[in-house]
């Protein structure tokens, strides 16, 4: 492609080819690591992110001519290409983090799985019967009800003006 003000040679369109590197193929092979499972150990996503970005400005500096100023450097690399050699190695250290790192135990749902002692509160019966003679209970109530509860409340054993950042109720 011969551009306006880039004077009688052709070039390569590099800023296209950049932008279908660092942002379709990054985007579609970072989605693509997401849907297999990726997001389970943090960091991998950031590593391969960093890498993959910095492959992606080596492979697009092929295409661009250098600047000006500086031209070739060490071994006919560009600079970007130099910069970007450091955003592969430090990818390629998160993501060998990222997989040393013991995978994260996954939460139990409470729906799937049984309830354990600390899913338990005193007051579950009460508000179960609650709901279930008078329909829906709203957040407020359900709040002022764990709170001001005379015998299972959060402010039995607390002082109800507040200490230490606590809120406190108005009545």
């Amino acid at each position: 492609m011969v551009f306006p003000n880039g004077g009688p040679l052709p070039r390569h369109p590099s800023q296209l080819y950049e932008a279908g590197l660092e942002g379709i193929v990054l985007f579609t092979i970072l989605a693509v690591m997401i849907r297999l499972g990726a997001l389970k150990r943090p960091g991998l996503i950031l590593g391969s992110f960093i890498a993959i970005y910095g492959f992606a400005r080596i492979v697009g500096e092929f295409f661009r001519e250098p600047d000006p100023q500086l031209g070739f450097l060490w071994g006919g690399l560009t600079m970007g290409m130099l910069l970007s050699v450091p955003m592969i190695i430090a990818g390629a250290i998160i993501i060998v983090v990222a997989w040393r790192r013991e995978k994260p135990n996954r939460v139990p749902n409470p729906v799937e799985g049984t309830a354990r002692e600390t899913d338990y509160s005193p007051l579950q019966p009460e508000i179960k019967k609650l709901i279930k003679t008078s329909g829906p209970m709203p957040v407020w109530r359900y709040m002022e009800l764990c709170l001001t509860h005379p015998q299972h409340g959060y402010y039995v054993s607390r002082d109800p003006l507040g200490r230490e950042g606590d809120f406190h109720h108005l009545a």
